[in-house]
């Protein structure tokens, strides 16, 4: 009787399911490549974000920096004017705009409006065509300096001051003090300038500064 006690226990275990060790052991497997596949990715996250907050940190240290280096060339854009004495481009605008929208117009060119450095670019500039051919001596073209302040300083686009002035003897102080811009009459007044309102229309000139070796 034990003995069939015994064959018959043997027989009912072969009859139990085990559980598949492989099966199981593919699972681990694939839960342990998902787990280091999302361990890689926070790695490569978290080495992103440290590489942004490092040109963050940059370019607060030196916020003009990547200013700067947009505008930086070495070769004047098509259809501009290079003008390689002064190591500059420039692009007359015969749309006639307030100061405002001028310098905004330059802006999305990666330009400012002109600063002028010396009697001799006065006189280049004051005698570029546009693109219609003509010279606008006549009306005139705004610079990008402007008066600030009281008593009222000629400082320049990037706060510089002690710029180079071609102001008409009667030309720098205007009317009155709301006439804080400047403009560049040609030929005819033998390119000196004038401060009227900002709010007047006139053209304007844009210029890009090249590098200079």
């Amino acid at each position: 009787m034990e003995i069939e006690a015994f064959q018959i226990e043997n027989d009912r275990e072969s009859f139990i399911p085990r559980p598949n060790l492989g099966g199981r052991g593919a699972v681990n497997t694939w839960l342990l490549g998902i787990a280091l596949s999302l361990l890689v990715y926070c790695f490569a996250a978290t080495f992103y974000v440290y590489l942004l907050s490092g040109e963050a940190n940059e370019k607060c240290q030196n916020p003009q920096s990547s200013h700067l280096s947009a505008k930086t060339r070495t070769v004047c854009p098509k259809d501009w004017l290079p003008a390689a004495e002064f190591a500059k481009c420039y692009k007359p605008v015969e749309t006639s705009e307030t100061h405002e929208f001028a310098k905004l117009a330059c802006k999305r060119d990666g330009a400012e409006l002109l600063t002028l450095g010396s009697s001799a670019e006065s006189d280049f500039v004051g005698n570029l065509p546009f693109r219609d051919g003509t010279v606008k001596d006549q009306d005139g073209f705004w610079l990008g300096p402007t008066f600030e302040g009281t008593p009222r300083e000629f400082v320049g686009p990037r706060g510089e001051t002690g710029l180079f002035e071609n102001f008409a003897p009667d030309g720098r102080n205007g009317s009155g003090v709301n006439e804080r811009c400047v403009i560049l009459r040609g030929k005819k007044w033998a390119n000196t300038w004038f401060s009227i309102s900002c709010t007047q229309t006139t053209y304007f000139i844009c210029e890009i500064r090249l590098d200079k070796y």
